[in-house]
C-alpha cells in the first residue's frame, strides 16, 4: 500500500514536471513565432475558441494588417524572455496558466511626425496603462514600446491537451470571457 502511494506521487510529480517543462518550451515557441512574424505558426499555438470569434483566416488578415501597413510598421524587438508562470490549475475541464512575461515593440511611421502628433501617441500609450515604457525615436520615426505580458495557456479536449495560449488583456474582458469564461476568469484572479 505504501509503495502505491509512493509511486501515485512519483508519477504525478514527474507528470506535473513534464507538463510545465512543455508549458515552457510552447511558450517560448508562441514568443519565437510573434517575434519573428511567423503569423502561421503564432496561430497554430493559438487556444482554438478564439477562432469562435474571429475567423482564423480572418485573424491572419488582421495580424498581417496591423503588423504592416500603409500607415505604420510594428516589429516586435527581443527581449529574452523571462517568463512568470503561475501555478498549473485545472478549472472545469480545462488544465490552465498565466504567463506574464515583459515584451518590446517599435511601431514605426511612414510619414514624418510632427512632434505634437508624437507627443499625443505617447499619451495615448501611456494612459492604457499597459506599458511601462513608452519613448518616441524621432530619428526612426518610432516608438519603442515596453510592457508586462500576459498569456493564458489552456489544454483541454479542444487542443487534445497540448498547451495553446490567448493573449489576456483586460481592456477585452469581454472577449475573454466569451472565450475562457467569467467563472474560470474569476478562479485566475482576472
Amino acid at each position: 500500500m505504501k509503495n502505491s502511494i509512493y509511486l501515485a506521487l512519483l508519477l504525478s510529480s514527474f507528470s506535473f514536471a513534464q507538463n510545465r517543462q512543455d508549458l515552457e518550451k510552447n511558450a517560448q515557441k508562441m514568443y519565437d513565432a510573434s517575434y519573428n512574424m511567423n503569423f502561421v505558426e503564432v496561430l497554430d499555438l493559438t487556444y482554438p475558441k478564439l477562432f469562435d470569434i474571429v475567423p482564423r483566416d480572418k485573424m491572419l488578415e488582421m495580424l498581417n494588417k496591423t503588423f504592416e501597413n500603409e500607415t505604420y510598421k510594428v516589429r516586435l524587438v527581443f527581449i529574452t524572455p523571462k517568463f512568470i508562470i503561475s501555478e498549473i490549475k485545472k478549472i472545469e475541464d480545462k488544465t490552465i496558466d498565466v504567463i506574464t512575461y515583459t515584451n518590446a515593440m517599435r511601431i514605426t511611421f511612414e510619414q514624418k511626425l510632427t512632434q505634437e502628433k508624437a507627443d499625443e501617441i505617447v499619451k495615448a500609450y501611456k494612459e492604457t496603462g499597459a506599458y511601462t515604457v513608452v519613448n518616441y525615436e524621432k530619428d526612426r520615426n518610432s516608438f519603442y514600446i515596453e510592457g508586462k505580458s500576459t498569456l493564458l495557456a489552456i489544454a483541454d479536449v479542444s487542443t487534445d491537451q497540448q498547451w495553446k495560449f490567448v493573449n489576456y488583456d483586460k481592456r477585452r474582458a469581454d472577449m475573454m470571457t466569451k472565450i475562457v469564461g467569467e467563472n474560470i476568469l474569476k478562479a485566475l484572479g482576472l
